[in-house]
């Protein structure tokens, strides 16, 4: 059973944007509910899903999920994901899609919305968090739509059946059989499908297969895995079937995503090493010398100062001026365990 749990209750927003983080676990569920605001939701780790009476859209990380105001709908994790959600006010005019859909989030707007989300309740709207909410905006209002939504049909009978094969989508019964426990005919469930969401029940069920494999290929499931848990006979019509929809194989989608991964956790190395915006005092209790040379330490070739990656190499940084002023990088290759450096040639001093 999923662990049911609460939405804020809000009737109002403070401010322009108001933004709030989520650890949540697995098989979680926020039950059928809406609100005067529009909702972003953003998986920083981890993939959500958001259902209306007439769609569900899958959000793994890098997307958003955009719910516009007054639309019912529910939120749903089946492995632990951190979520940030902003909600928007509705009488904004920037960024406000009138239907559900979901968002590639670039970089940038995945740094603006992770600040956004940190921001107090009642920050300075004149201010510099006012500034950042608005500029969030209009980066949101210029995000691409990923195709990673799913149309829901209106009959009652139809959307019971499509709730089932969501949650089962190795579920192995043909249209036939799926037809008589919807309590009509193969040719009827066709027609009816296909008049009410515009999509023909086996590109339905393929596409949804399709997104429920990628939440588990975002969760750490192997390619085979995946495939034969979303109901694929052989690995090799899973990937075809998945690089026709999303432009690439299973395996480079995991690449792609272990990359990012170490791309952040390098961004999360460097910024821990470089201490804040001052540089490191002078290593090794080296003294600070006249004209343009750094720092005894330096002149040793001992200099052990944090390091940082540029280009994708490892650089030491930090140092002063002699007059205490926080000097440029130094730009020294070196070694992590001597700490030895090569000292850089014509480096003059302000």
């Amino acid at each position: 059973m999923p662990r049911e749990r609460t939405p804020p209750q809000l009737t109002q927003l403070p401010r322009l944007v108001f933004g709030r983080s989520e650890a949540l676990p697995a098989a979680s569920l926020a039950r059928a509910h809406s609100h005067p605001f529009g909702q972003l939701s953003y998986a920083g780790e981890g993939v959500i899903e958001v259902t209306t009476p007439v769609s569900s859209h899958v959000a793994p990380p890098r997307r958003a999920v955009w719910v516009p105001p007054g639309l019912l709908h529910e939120v749903t994790t089946t492995r632990p994901a951190a979520m940030r959600s902003l909600y928007i006010r509705a009488d904004q005019t920037i960024f406000c899609p009138p239907r559900c859909l979901v968002l590639r989030v670039t970089r940038l707007a995945r740094e603006l919305i992770l600040a956004a989300a940190a921001l107090p309740p009642a920050y300075d709207e004149d201010g510099s968090a006012g500034r950042l909410a608005r500029v969030l905006l209009d980066q949101l209002a210029g995000l691409p739509e990923a195709d990673l939504s799913l149309p829901w049909p209106a009959d009652p009978a139809l959307a019971a059946l499509c709730r089932e094969l969501r949650d089962a989508p190795d579920d192995g019964r043909d249209m036939d059989a799926l037809a008589r426990q919807a309590g009509m005919s193969g040719r009827t469930l066709a027609r009816r499908f296909e008049a009410q969401t515009g999509l023909r029940f086996g590109a339905w069920r393929r596409r949804q297969r399709l997104l429920a494999a990628l939440g588990r290929l975002e969760a750490g499931d192997n390619v085979t895995t995946a495939a034969l848990e979303s109901g694929y006979a052989s690995v090799s019509a899973f990937v075809a079937a998945f690089r026709d929809m999303f432009g690439a194989t299973p395996g480079a989608f995991l690449r792609q995503r272990e990359g990012e991964k170490e791309e952040k956790e390098d961004e999360r190395k460097n910024a821990s090493a470089a201490g804040g915006l001052r540089p490191p005092d002078p290593p090794n209790g080296g003294r600070f010398k006249g004209g343009s040379t750094r720092i005894s330490a330096l002149s040793a070739g001992k200099l052990k100062s944090p390091l940082v990656t540029l280009d994708g190499k490892r650089r030491y940084s930090g140092g002063l001026w002699r007059d205490g002023r926080p000097g440029p990088p130094y730009g020294l290759t070196g070694d992590r365990e001597t700490g030895k450096v090569t000292r850089p040639a014509d480096r003059a001093g302000p």
